[in-house]
């Protein structure tokens, strides 16, 4: 039996897998970070095929604006 952190490539993708995969390549985080939050480190493959498949990329992360005083 998988850990419960991780399901590994045995888990169908929900929508809100889906969703939540989306919202991660949009802000600029890794497959690997999006697969540890999915709790899919073990299907690192698997996740970046879903990445491929869905034609998400991986956009830049937003830059933080300085605090000036």
């Amino acid at each position: 039996m998988p850990e419960p952190s991780d399901l590994g490539g045995d888990e169908e993708w929900s929508e809100i897998d889906l969703r939540e995969l989306r919202l991660a390549m949009e802000n600029g985080h890794s497959i690997e970070k999006a697969a540890r939050f999915l709790c899919r480190v073990t299907a690192m493959d698997e996740v970046a095929h879903k990445v491929f498949e869905l034609g998400l990329k991986q956009r830049p992360k937003p830059r933080r604006k300085a605090n000036r005083h």
